[in-house]
């Protein structure tokens, strides 16, 4: 998956002053899931799923989407936590099998084969979090993705030597 850093600066601007293994880990391209969780002990929790009328994706309409909210521990303290939103309308093809996730992390949709492009990436600080919202593109494929990432946590253990790859392997 490519994501042209050097022409959405502007947005990374925003996480300048955190810790710089948040910072690698907010900036990373790679699957969330693939780094926090080295072993399988440490998992992605499932928490729900469920359909609801949402105004997340476009601002001028709602529309049903499919909710799908999981935490994500692995070696650290506190969890991370994810929220992706799905239109209805777009669940078709191989994008079905995102109803049946359960507790496997939305990289094997996401990521396989290259299919979908990081079209859009923002950052929002709060006072003891911070939340990544991602755009995932896929020709009219929508996947709206919301990531709580706490600031205080020992993300200090993990190896970011994968930060700013273009290519996930």
């Amino acid at each position: 998956m490519k994501y042209n850093y050097k022409q959405k600066w502007r947005c990374e601007r925003k996480i300048k002053d955190l810790p710089n293994n948040l910072r690698r880990i907010l900036i990373d391209n790679s699957s969330l899931t693939k780094r926090i969780i080295s072993n399988k002990s440490g998992r992605v929790k499932f928490i729900s799923s469920h359909i609801s009328l949402t105004k997340r994706l476009n601002c001028l309409s709602k529309k049903y989407s499919f909710i799908r909210k999981v935490e994500i521990k692995g070696n650290l303290d506190k969890s991370i936590k994810a929220v992706s939103y799905t239109p209805i309308s777009n669940i078709k093809g191989k994008i079905k099998h995102i109803k049946h996730l359960k507790d496997k992390s939305l990289a094997t949709i996401l990521f396989n084969n290259h299919s979908f492009v990081k079209h859009s990436i923002n950052y929002c600080l709060q006072e003891n979090h911070v939340t990544r919202v991602t755009l995932f593109k896929k020709n009219k494929t929508i996947i709206h993705v919301e990531e709580t990432f706490p600031i205080d946590n020992n993300y200090e253990t993990l190896s970011l030597i994968d930060c700013r790859k273009n290519l996930i392997n």
